[in-house]
């Protein structure tokens, strides 16, 4: 397990016995989450990038950045992309720039075939970059506080507002949209056909990510401010309440109910039909 601390240091542990096999020394405060790949770690260290061997922890490279690096890095088809003030993309083994570009950039990068989404607070929308050089491949009119990508769709959730967007993620034109009753700041998950997201209402959502249908909620005792993860047929998410919840896929759904026993039935074999049936065949047991 691989993280970041405000005392300035990037720690692993042994994930099953807590024992740490090494920490970095960043000098700042560790503000980013890390990603780790291809056995290196990618994490942002005050205003930088910096690369860890993942079983070693030493310093591979590290490139300066215009602000603090707050987000997840993202890392696709060897280019690291992360964002500080402005949007980057990075050699992920020299380490040396491949281009950059968009001021005022917030939230985490997402890159899904070709394409590296972003949040621009430079004109309030979210944008589509070509993964390669940068150039500009659409604009949405969504301002997004999270993106999650999933199945050739971009799905939206707004801090200024409450509603998720599902819009077509080389297009951006738009799908469907789910009003919750809370703004959304962390990014939806989607698993099976499913969008999990949480809410500032203390809610998470399960909507078809086809059709919109709402399928169950839960209410927390706290705002949702976390990104759910689905992982082995459970949904895991935290709430500001101090639980972490756990959920299986069919989450909020009432419990199935049992057939009745055949032997607590009481049939009256007195009532005749008023027109010819079929009869069927019940496969139903206790």
């Amino acid at each position: 397990m691989y993280f970041g601390a405000y005392d300035g240091n990037v720690y692993a542990l042994n994930a099953a016995t807590g024992t740490q096999l090494w920490s970095f020394a960043t000098g700042l405060p560790v503000q980013s989450s890390p990603t780790v790949a291809n056995g290196v770690v990618y994490i942002g260290a005050g205003t930088s990038l910096d690369a860890l061997n993942a079983t070693t922890g030493a310093l591979l490279w590290s490139y300066p950045t215009s602000d603090i690096v707050k987000c997840v890095p993202a890392v696709a088809n060897g280019v690291v992309y992360v964002i500080g003030f402005q949007i980057y993309a990075i050699n992920a083994t020299t380490g040396s720039l491949v281009w950059s570009g968009l001021n005022y950039v917030a939230g985490s990068p997402v890159v899904a075939n070709g394409i590296v989404y972003v949040d621009w607070g430079g004109d309030l929308a979210t944008e589509g970059l070509s993964a390669v050089n940068g150039r500009g491949i659409f604009i949405s009119g969504i301002e997004a506080a999270s993106l999650a990508v999933a199945n050739g769709v971009i799905y939206l959730g707004t801090n200024s507002g409450n509603i998720l967007y599902a819009e077509d993620a080389r297009t951006a034109n738009p799908l469907w949209n789910f009003t919750t009753n809370g703004t959304i700041t962390s990014s939806a998950a989607v698993a099976d056909g499913v969008v999990y997201v949480g809410s500032a209402d203390g809610n998470i959502y399960a909507v078809n990510a086809t059709t919109r249908a709402f399928l169950w909620t839960f209410h927390t005792g706290d705002v949702i401010t976390s990104s759910p993860a689905v992982a082995n047929g459970m949904v895991y998410v935290t709430s500001a309440d101090g639980n972490l919840y756990a959920f299986n896929l069919q989450g909020g759904l009432p419990a199935k109910l049992h057939a009745p026993r055949p032997s607590t039935l009481r049939p009256d074999f007195n009532l005749k039909p008023s027109q010819p049936v079929t009869r069927l065949t019940s496969n139903v047991s206790d």
